[in-house]
């Protein structure tokens, strides 16, 4: 037989049986605390920073398809651009065919900047999703243009149709001075860098920089 324990020995698990529960409930409420202070802060931060970080992607995508409409409308065309391959045998097509093999090559980024629109209007408002729908139809309208013009090509017109292909060859072909279609582009572009400068002043108010 094993001699009694002694009494402090007795104690002692006593009082860790009343103090372990005590410390236990502390460390919760200090890890609720802690949770607590951890979601205000995201909730006062964070959805700044996000906010910020969607329009930033938005204005982004917006130039790269400024940049990629350039590209499509680019009035030299590389000989290489002329032919294709259809059934196994390389033909040659026209310029405003190649123009919309160049449109195909960027619908990846088209479809991310569609994509983008839904995001954009869950932080800036349903409003606010039109920015996107202005460049849509912008972008839509160089297609059908182009298309419009390879439906024709060859076909026997009159003044009247000739002078209006003539003004859509004007707008797609890009040129260093502003056509009718790149100052409204350029409109476009400007409510969406107002969005993105209104979210920077935002963030800047809720940091205190100036």
């Amino acid at each position: 037989m094993q001699p009694p324990a002694p009494d402090w020995i007795a104690t002692i698990k006593d009082v860790v049986g009343i103090i372990a529960p005590i410390v236990t409930a502390i460390i919760a409420g200090w890890g609720l605390w802690i949770a607590r202070a951890g979601l205000k802060k995201w909730q006062t931060e964070e959805p700044g920073k996000r906010k910020l970080a969607v329009a930033e992607e938005a204005l982004r995508l917006t130039y790269a398809v400024q940049q990629a409409l350039f590209y499509v409308r680019g009035q030299h065309i590389d000989a290489s651009e002329l032919v294709t391959e259809r059934g196994g045998l390389v033909v040659e097509i026209s310029g405003h065919e190649a123009r919309l093999n160049r449109y195909a090559s960027q619908i990846d980024l088209f479809k991310q900047f569609r994509d983008h629109r839904a995001l954009y209007g869950v932080y800036f408002g349903r409003e606010a999703m039109s920015h996107f729908d202005e460049i849509f139809r912008l972008v839509n309208e160089i297609i059908i243009d182009i298309e419009d013009l390879r439906d024709n090509d060859g076909r026997p017109t009159g003044p009247e149709e000739r002078d209006r292909l003539n003004k859509i060859r004007q707008k797609i072909n890009y040129r260093s001075e502003k056509e009718d279609f790149d100052r409204r582009f350029d409109c476009a572009i400007a409510k969406m860098q107002g969005t993105f400068e209104q979210a920077v002043s935002g963030e800047r108010r809720k940091r205190g920089v100036q």
